[in-house]
C-alpha cells in the first residue's frame, strides 16, 4: 500500500457500460417528451431539442468515462485513505484510519461483468467510496483497511483506558490525601 493508483481498463468498460445505460435511459425520457409535446405543438422544436439532447448524450458517452478514468486516483497509506476524482468538479478526500467506523464491499452487476467493485469507507462525517476497484485488489485493500481500523480503535481505548486511570488516581489524591499531609494541616 502507499502507492497512488489509477483505474485500469476494466474499471473504464464498467464506466462506459453504466454511462451508456444511464445516456440511454435519460434520451428515451427524452424523447417520450419530445414526442408528447410534439403531438400538442405544431412548431418543431421539440425535435431540435432532442436532436440537441442526443449530440450531448453522444458526446458525454464519449468523453465521460475516459476522463473520469484518468482522473481517478487513489492512496491508502498507513494512517490515511486518499481519494481524488471527478474531471470538472475535482474532489479529495482524506480519511484519517482513526476516524474509519466500517468497511463495505459492494458489486453489482455491472461490476460482477467487469469484475469490479467499490468499497465504501464510513466515518462519523459520511461516507467514502473507492469505486471500480478490480476485484482482486478489493479484498486485499478491505482487509487492510479494517486491519488499521482496528488497530486504531485498539489503541483510542488504551489511551481512553490510561486517561481514566489517571483521572481515577488524581481523584483518589484529592479525597484522601497522605497521612503525613493530615498531621501537618493540624497543627
Amino acid at each position: 500500500m502507499g502507492e497512488t493508483e489509477r483505474l485500469d481498463g476494466c474499471a473504464k468498460k464498467a464506466m462506459y457500460v453504466s454511462t451508456a445505460i444511464v445516456t440511454a435511459i435519460a434520451l428515451g425520457i427524452a424523447a417520450g417528451v419530445a414526442v408528447a409535446t410534439a403531438i400538442f405543438s405544431e412548431s418543431g422544436v421539440p425535435y431540435i431539442v432532442l436532436v440537441v439532447l442526443v449530440v450531448i448524450g453522444m458526446v458525454n458517452l464519449a468523453v465521460s468515462p475516459w476522463f473520469r478514468c484518468i482522473r481517478y486516483r487513489y492512496r491508502i497509506e498507513e494512517d490515511v485513505v486518499y481519494i481524488r476524482k471527478g474531471y470538472i468538479n475535482v474532489e479529495e478526500n482524506f480519511v484519517p484510519m482513526e476516524r474509519v467506523q466500517n468497511i463495505t464491499v459492494k458489486q453489482g452487476p455491472i461490476d460482477r461483468t467487469f469484475d469490479v467493485g467499490t468499497i465504501t469507507v464510513t466515518t462519523a462525517g459520511g461516507n467514502v467510496d473507492l469505486k471500480n476497484i478490480r476485484r482482486d485488489k478489493i479484498d486485499k485493500i478491505a482487509d487492510y483497511l479494517r486491519m488499521r481500523a482496528n488497530i486504531e480503535a485498539a489503541a483510542q481505548k488504551a489511551e481512553e483506558a490510561e486517561l481514566e486511570t489517571q483521572a481515577a488516581e488524581q481523584e483518589a489524591d484529592l479525597v484522601s490525601p497522605e497521612v503525613g499531609e493530615v498531621e501537618d494541616a493540624g497543627r
